[in-house]
Parts: C-alpha cells; structure tokens; sequence
C-alpha cells in the first residue's frame, strides 16, 4: 500500500519555561493538512535530548479534524473533548524517545497537529522540550 510522509514539524526548540504550576499551552503546529486521499495514518513524534523539563510536565500531541474554511481562515477551529494520541511526560519518558500512534478513520478531508504542554499542579520552572513529528498516510 503507497504512503506519503509528511514532515509535519521539524526538529523544533521550544520554550514555555513561563508556564505556571498546573496549566498547559496549546500550540497549533500544522493546518490543512490534505487527507483526502487517505484512509490510513501513523503519527510519528520524537522527544530529542532536551535541556530540561519540570517534573511530572507532560507533552501531549493531537491529531484533530481541521474545519478549515475561507469564510474565517484566521479561525482555528478545535474539537473540544479529543484525546491525545501521543503523551510524552517527564520521569516516564527519557530523551531521546519516540512514539507512534494510529489516526482512527474517518479523520476528514483535512486535519490538523497540536501540542499541548502542561505542568503539574506545584511545579513550574524551566521547560525547553524538543520536538519532530511526521505522519505517514496511507492507502488511497
């Protein structure tokens, strides 16, 4: 079966170091992604060595439909209650480490990547995670 891989986000630094004890920061890395043609997909992501991170912080990565419309293309359109499909969280996950995770059909004509990065409740201070993630679609 054919596939196409998309480099969703290159390898990335980030810095949420100013995030407080028990919030989270959602981040919308990739739009309009075109899974038209596909019934299949795998979500690659990759925790590379990173400087720090608080403990028990975590690093959640969604895969969402994009309700994408011309009428309000500034409008970036989330759906409430999706479940993370990859879940990286400080003392389990050591850098460098990988996951993978299907994306269940039907996904929609066009999804979209998110990150979201929380701290525990009583923690905060230096969070500087890396990150890549690239999705494999399949089967047209």
């Amino acid at each position: 079966m054919a596939g196409n891989i998309l480099r969703v986000l290159r390898k990335t630094d980030f810095d949420v170091s100013g995030l407080g004890s028990g919030l989270s920061n959602t981040i919308t890395v990739a739009r309009r992604l075109d899974a038209s043609r596909w019934r299949e997909g795998v979500l690659m992501a990759r925790l590379h060595s990173t400087a720090a991170w608080p403990s028990s912080a975590t690093i959640q990565i969604f895969a969402l439909l994009d309700a994408y419309t011309d009428d309000d293309p500034a409008l970036v359109w989330n759906v409430p209650g999706a479940a993370a499909l990859i879940t990286f969280t400080q003392g389990t996950d050591t850098p460098p480490s990988d996951k993978v995770a299907s994306i269940v059909a039907p996904f929609g004509p066009l999804i979209q990547i998110q990150i979201t990065f929380a701290n525990a409740v009583g923690v905060s201070g230096t969070y500087k995670p890396s990150l890549s993630i690239d999705l494999d679609l399949k089967g047209n």
